[in-house]
Parts: C-alpha cells; structure tokens; sequence
C-alpha cells in the first residue's frame, strides 16, 4: 500500500514538511569528476537536501543510426550533436564517477540519488553505487521494466509526469506498487527545456495527491524561482532543478539550469513560504510588530477637549482618531450623551472608567 508520509534518506516526504529539495546535475558535470565534485558542494552549501545524478549509456536510450528519425532537428543542434546517439554519448556521467561522487556526497552529508535509464542501471545503483532512492526520467514513464527494476528495491521511487497522460501515471503506479514499492512521490513535470510559467499546470499537483494519495511536487523547468515557490505554497513536497556552475558552458543543459546564487535565493524563497502557509490562520493581532502598529495606527475614541467632572460627553469632545489606545470605534455613538466621573483632559484616550 502507498503511503502518504516516507523518509527519503534522513528527509520526511509529506503533507506538513518541509518541502525536499533537490538539485539535478544532469549532463552539467561535462564528464569531468572535478566539476561534478564542486557541483555536488557548491549546491549543497546552497541549501540542496539532495543532489541527483543519471545512470546510463547512450545504448540505453537508443541506437547508434543516422537515419532521419535518430536526428536531432538542426535548430536544436546548438551543442554539436546530429544524432541522439551523439548527444548521449557526449552527456552521460562516466559509471565510474558515481561511487566516488556518493561518497563525497555522505561525507558532506546531503543526500545522493539518481535516475538510471535501464534495469542494468538500477543494478548498478543497487549493488555499487548503494543509492538510498531512486528517480525515474519522464520519458521512461511507460517503460515497465524499468520501474519493476526500481519497485523491488523496496527503496522509494520518485517519477515525473512530464508528457504523460493520466492513464500513463496510473499504469506506472499499478507497475509499482505491484512490484513492491510503497514509498511513491510524484513530481508534476513540463518536460520543455526551459518551460514557460504558463505550462507548468501546477493544479496538477492537487489532482495527482488526490487519485494517487501520495505526495506530490514539482521538476521544474522554467527559468527563475517563481514558479517553484508558487509550487510550494501550492503544497508541493519537493523541487527539483537543473543546477549548474556556469549557464554559459557548453552543453545541452546548462542555459537552463540554475546557477548556484540563484537556487540559495530559491531555497531561502521556499523556506519563506514554508512559514508563511504553516502558521495557521489567524485573524486575531496579539503581539509583535504588528500589534504595536495596531496599536499606534487604528482609531479609537479620545477625549479631543477638556471636560469637566459631570460634563456630557458629545460629538463636541469626543472624537474617532489614532493612536487605538482608548474605546473601541463601535463603542463612540453608545457612550455620547453620559457623563465623566472626573476631569478628563484634552488627548486622553476614552476608557469606561471616566464614565460615571
């Protein structure tokens, strides 16, 4: 049975905590262990509670061909690559990094997981890599062996939707569940590369918690911290992003991918909203900041002339002004026409006790 609340590593996944946030590094290492490294670090510093990597070979994905359906179109040709096969074969992180990379990532303690793209991929995860999670690709969402592989880990799965269809999520759940996952997170995906904020379809999130009842979030492709934050109030679970160093290097994912100054100022965004949404409603002012505006910028009733001991307090002397030190506003037309108990001067806030 799926569950609505899990751990992923030392993180709870649920409504009511703190949103997961995760720092994709794609194809942004450019096959240099160096930068991954500092990658994994940097974005760590930045806040990151999880940093994800991708497990595989371009045979996983395709087949090295040159026909016009292995072609990638040439306006999107900017990184060099003319066939897919090219393209993966240029991108992918060496398997040999990623033990390495765990280990960093331990020691510095953020957690560390990836997206294999084949069951030879989970494989190597599971019995190499020892990753504690597992994320499957939007486009691998209809491929079934794959997320039988991932389920009988038992460990938790996270898929993103991106491009699927309803009945596609739902038979990707089936998949899983029957396999042996119960700890299931959906993350709500454009899979356009960068998105714009008007196809992000945040509702969607509500709609997937609601069939699914697991939790839900965002992989989000826009540019920018709006929509994440956005996601965030809207009760998503996670986020993730494309990180990288430098959006200007060379490679298909880094013009859209996030620098590292800017996911900090993400991070502490989400953590913002996190507050805002978690402290209830509240209608009621009783104290701080806003309390004492309350106090030194509502009206309430003062005594504007002086008035002596058994005079009638009338629209003459009494007046609805700031400071909200004295009588409630509603309480002025019921105390006109009574009398003071004693001499009330000028700017004395009006209170039952001047009353006789």
């Amino acid at each position: 049975m799926l569950k609505s609340v899990f751990k992923i590593g030392s993180h709870m996944i649920g409504k009511g905590q703190p949103s997961f946030i995760i720092a994709e590094i794609s194809a942004n290492h450019n096959q240099d262990f160096e930068m991954a490294s500092k990658m994994i670090k940097v974005f760590a510093e930045a806040g990151a509670d999880a940093i994800k990597l991708q497990t595989y070979i371009p045979d996983d994905l395709t087949i090295d061909c040159d026909k016009d359906y292995f072609k990638i179109p040439k306006e999107n040709q900017f990184t060099g690559p003319k066939t897919l096969y090219e393209l993966y074969q240029g991108s992918h992180m060496p398997w040999e990094f990623q033990s390495r990379l765990k280990k960093i990532a331990d020691k510095i303690g953020v957690f560390l997981f990836s997206t294999p793209l084949s069951p030879n991929g989970v494989n190597f995860l599971e019995n190499e890599v020892h990753v504690g999670a597992y994320k499957n690709a939007s486009f691998e969402i209809t491929y079934g062996d794959l997320l039988k592989s991932m389920a009988k880990t038992g460990k938790p799965v996270v898929i993103s939707n991106g491009g699927a269809s309803v009945r596609e999520i739902a038979e990707a759940v089936e998949i899983l569940e029957q396999n042996g996952c119960s700890q299931l997170l959906i993350l709500q995906c454009s899979s356009s590369y960068p998105s714009l904020p008007e196809h992000a379809h945040l509702s969607n999130m509500k709609v997937m918690s609601e069939i699914f009842g697991v939790p839900v979030g965002l992989s989000d492709h826009t540019e920018g911290i709006g929509v994440s934050v956005a996601a965030v109030a809207l009760g998503a679970c996670a986020i993730e992003k494309h990180v990288t160093l430098n959006k200007h290097d060379k490679g298909p994912d880094h013009r859209f991918s996030m620098e590292p100054d800017e996911f900090r100022l993400m991070v502490k965004s989400i953590r913002e909203a996190e507050e805002a949404v978690s402290c209830g409603v509240s209608f009621e002012v009783t104290s701080g900041p806003a309390m004492e505006n309350k106090a030194q910028f509502s009206r309430s009733v003062y005594v504007v002339k002086d008035i002596k001991e058994d005079d009638k307090l009338t629209r003459n002397n009494l007046r609805v002004i700031r400071p909200g030190n004295g009588l409630h506003p509603r309480e002025f037309e019921y105390v006109l026409g009574m009398r003071v108990n004693r001499f009330v001067s000028r700017g004395t806030p009006m209170s039952w006790d001047l009353i006789k």
